[in-house]
């Protein structure tokens, strides 16, 4: 494991032993977070769901969050994933194409992985040349966290 500094002790000193400015990670990833640069270190960050540090860096960048916002809560159906694992497979299999599924986790990443790994899988048994995208959004109505299921064109 290395550490990385995802605000360069180059240009922030200052940061350099702050505890909220790395993470760690394999060599692999180490390079290639220098080689990517920021902005696919804070997306690799919101999908693995370390968000002490995203949240820091974003602040000290200015840069905006990447949580969507759901203004509307009738928008959608809304289903938990603490409901049968059948049901939940079930809702996502019959998505259709004006319908919007959102799916109540908490943003933990456990979840969000799964429910990302049914949208492709549910992508893939389509016949009807549209996938399933999955986002990470939150209900500005009731500040309920979850993933929102949608379909669009291949």
């Amino acid at each position: 494991m290395e550490h990385h500094h995802v605000l360069s002790k180059q240009a922030h000193p200052e940061l350099r032993y702050d505890y909220r400015n790395g993470v760690c990670a394999c060599a692999l990833a180490h390079s290639m977070f220098h080689s990517k640069g920021i902005k696919y270190v804070l997306d690799v960050l919101d999908k693995a769901g370390v968000y002490n540090v995203l949240k820091f860096v974003c602040e000290k960048k200015g840069f905006n969050m990447r949580v969507d916002k759901v203004s509307n809560s009738a928008a959608f159906r809304k289903i938990s994933t603490g409901r049968k694992k059948t049901e939940l497979s079930e809702a996502i299999e019959a998505l259709k194409k004006d319908e919007t599924l959102f799916i109540q986790c908490d943003h933990d990443s456990i979840e969000m992985t799964r429910l990302r790994t049914m949208a492709v899988y549910y992508s893939k048994r389509r016949t009807d040349g549209l996938s399933i995208t999955a986002s990470k959004v939150v209900n500005e109505k009731t500040k309920e966290r979850g993933m929102l299921l949608s379909l669009k064109k291949q």
